[in-house]
């Protein structure tokens, strides 16, 4: 039986992995942590070149993140955390995470707003870090399909 895995200890696991490849000369921290993010959605770690040291230290974490069962409102909190880190070191002036309280509140409102019997698709104009489109998915059950639209200058769109 896998165990699971907390909010703290995801966070840790993922900031380690993160500053890892930073040190490694994969990019800031930011891109660093959307690399650890895709190395775990694809279940492999995909950078190369990385230090023996390196390597072994990524394996050793990826392996304690398999091993283990996570949920996604978990992964979402701790990759949050991950994010307020990486903004402290650069970020531009207006741009701020929806905190939970809006999130979830958004999510009660979400749900009075639609019948029980009934699955909707949502949509966030300024996706941004994903933090609202991710918290309001992860707390509504009609929810089918969420879209969001990252930035009014590129076409780059989110899908979950």
């Amino acid at each position: 039986m896998k165990r699971q895995l907390d909010v703290d200890q995801l966070f840790h696991t993922l900031d380690t992995m993160t500053e890892i490849l930073t040190e490694e000369g994969h990019g800031q921290y930011l891109e660093a942590l959307a690399q650890t993010g895709e190395n775990l959605f694809r279940g492999e770690i995909l950078q190369e070149p990385l230090s023996d040291g390196a390597m072994d230290n990524m394996d050793a974490l990826f392996k304690q993140v398999h091993d283990t069962s996570i949920e996604k409102e978990t992964v979402r909190k701790a990759f949050q955390l991950a994010i307020i880190k990486g903004m402290k070191q650069s970020v531009q002036p207006h741009h701020a995470m929806t905190p939970d309280g809006i999130a979830v509140f958004s999510s009660y409102l979400i749900q009075r707003l639609i019948g029980a019997d009934q699955k909707v698709t949502v949509y966030d104009p300024a996706v941004g870090t994903g933090n609202l489109l991710t918290a309001v998915m992860n707390h509504t059950d009609n929810i089918e399909k969420g879209i969001g639209l990252k930035s009014m200058s590129r076409s780059s769109t989110l899908r979950m």
